[in-house]
């Protein structure tokens, strides 16, 4: 990884003055793109200027390195994942959110609960959700198409997933406890930037308006799925679905641990269904597409019998989406010694942000970066190209667990989509560039086709 060019030991260039000012009150307030747009330049652009590693001293505390090169991202997440662990305090903000499940884990608890998680990605399970996501997006647009004026795609998204999800992880029962999950999902939701932004947030015993509504949204989750487990264990748990799963798991969870997993489970879902948005807008916007991906798919969609080959350009579009449009927010790493990264020493304690999009749309590794063109990921798009080149769901032993689920979630959807129904940008929404990381407010008229 040492540059010839760069004296071993120096540290990276970076913003100065008034400008390193500037970036650091970015960082703290605009929690909507913390580690994207700071001081109205996108990391691609200090990138131009500074090079693929850019130092950002903070004043107090330990400086922050952004990393925009394949290599580099590699070298941190797996060819010395060992000496960068990720950032304690946002652990803190992710067990307040997500408790002691998989993604706050840390030793040798890493591997137990991945492996509690991992087991749960069946093929019975997979079968099931498939047949799920086909049914619950049918319903959905059909609900869409009698609905009165244009539908918001993010929350049409956000009620398809989490109506996807809860079915999944209770089955029969979650018509007890839908209402719960959709408010809590929507409490979620607001809370979510915050918590993955690189700046910590208040301690939780603070009565901020932050923590009040992480406290509620956990309240009433928990309490649902306290509810649900409580039933299984007074009725037998003969039950086809992942909390199922979990109970009967050879992995021995405690109640605790059981929610906190199925809580990570389902906020899972408010990855997913962002990058759902997204595609119908990227569809929506290049009808070309939308009828590519139709003509590509063998009619009504049947779930089981749905090859790959079948679902190939649907796939292409998912990774496309992916690529522009990152489904979760740059991974942060904690040095927990000295290091060298592209020949610039990184001293210990140093905190790390490698994010996907000064990547995914850097023109040295894509062509035409900014267009929306699914036929790049055809087979062997990436044989000469950089591992970290694409790395939506982060990478290395914390890669995110619940990335598979997520893609299955939007071919499936996509392709029973557009199979029979129509859709085009309403008026006030054709004109907008969509921004990675916005609040998703356009709205599109949905159709069904004759």
């Amino acid at each position: 990884m040492a540059s010839d060019t760069v004296p071993r030991g120096e540290h990276p260039p970076g913003p100065d003055g008034w400008e390193r000012v500037q970036l650091l009150w970015d960082l703290f307030t605009n929690t909507d793109a913390p580690s994207e747009v700071v001081d109205g330049k996108t990391l691609a652009e200090y990138r131009e200027e500074y090079g693929p590693v850019v130092r950002l001293e903070t004043l107090v505390g330990d400086d922050v390195y952004f990393l925009t090169n394949p290599a580099q991202v590699e070298y941190v997440l797996e060819t010395n994942a060992r000496n960068f662990r990720k950032a304690e305090s946002r652990v803190a903000d992710l067990r307040v959110l997500f408790g002691d499940g998989v993604l706050t884990a840390s030793g040798d608890d890493v591997a137990r609960h991945r492996g509690a998680v991992a087991s749960l990605v069946s093929t019975r399970t997979l079968d099931s959700f498939e047949d799920v996501v086909v049914e619950e997006t049918e319903a959905k647009v059909r609900r869409w198409v009698r609905s009165d004026g244009a539908t918001n795609v993010h929350s049409a998204a956000i009620g398809l997933v989490s109506d996807v999800l809860g079915r999944v992880v209770f089955g029969s029962d979650y018509e007890d406890c839908e209402d719960d999950v959709h408010e809590s999902f929507e409490l979620f939701e607001q809370v979510m930037p915050r918590v993955f932004s690189p700046v910590p947030t208040a301690p939780d015993w603070l009565p901020t308006p932050h923590n009040r509504t992480v406290e509620r949204a956990r309240s009433i989750f928990d309490d649902a799925v306290s509810r649900v487990v409580r039933k299984r264990r007074r009725n037998g748990n003969d039950h086809d679905d992942v909390l199922g799963a979990m109970l009967a798991a050879d992995v021995d969870l405690t109640d605790a641990e059981l929610r906190d997993q199925t809580r990570t489970l389902l906020i899972a879902g408010l990855v997913t269904a962002p990058a759902l948005a997204r595609a119908l807008y990227a569809l929506a916007r290049y009808p070309d597409k939308l009828d590519a991906l139709r003509a590509s798919l063998p009619g009504r969609l049947d779930a089981r019998e749905a090859g790959n080959e079948e679902l190939s350009y649907c796939e292409q579009v998912v990774d496309e989406t992916l690529r522009l449009y990152p489904p979760i927010p740059p991974a942060i790493r904690e040095a927990i010694d000295d290091d060298t990264i592209g020949g610039y020493r990184v001293p210990a304690g140093s905190k790390l942000i490698l994010s996907q999009l000064p990547i995914h749309r850097d023109p040295d590794l894509w062509e035409d970066p900014l267009a929306f063109h699914p036929e790049r990921f055809a087979d062997g798009w990436n044989d000469d190209r950089p591992r970290y080149s694409y790395f939506p769901f982060s990478g290395g032993p914390r890669t995110c667990v619940g990335g598979e689920l997520a893609r299955e979630t939007l071919k499936l959807a996509l392709a029973t989509f557009v199979i029979d129904y129509d859709l085009e940008l309403t008026d006030e929404s054709r004109g907008r560039e969509h921004a990675p990381f916005e609040s998703q407010t356009f709205h599109v008229n949905v159709e069904r086709r004759e």
